[in-house]
């Protein structure tokens, strides 16, 4: 994979010499296929979080929302990371502000849960 990347990388720092809109297409494409690559992980990394969630005794409840929490960060880093390769670094700013914002309610159940353990344990 990340080999792929470097070569994709090298490719198109190679035709923006002579051709703007063709590097930017490799770099796309590169970029594309190793986004591909790490899906298809994906579906193992959920397995392992599973088996995590298993032993730790988690709700079926909890670790949905844990997994829209890692599916909200791995998106919005995404799209930030996008916003950049365009130039937009403003817009990459923003669109990290909201998702800290989205991350925080989502995350605001588990909070709430780990207080009360805190309190019942300091009681």
């Amino acid at each position: 994979m990340t080999g792929l990347a470097v070569l994709g990388a090298l490719a198109a720092v190679m035709l923006k010499r002579q051709h703007q809109a063709l590097g930017w297409a490799a770099a796309a494409f590169a970029g594309a296929a190793v986004l591909l690559l790490a899906l298809d992980k994906l579906g193992e990394a959920a397995d392992v979080l599973r088996e995590l969630a298993q032993c730790a005794q988690l709700q079926e409840g909890q670790l949905a929302l844990i997994l829209r929490i890692l599916g909200v960060a791995l998106v919005s880093e995404l799209a930030a990371q996008a916003c950049r390769d365009a130039g937009e670094e403003g817009l990459a700013l923003h669109v990290e502000t909201g998702a800290k914002v989205i991350l925080l309610l989502l995350s605001a159940p588990l909070l709430r849960q780990l207080a009360g353990l805190v309190m019942e344990l300091t009681a």
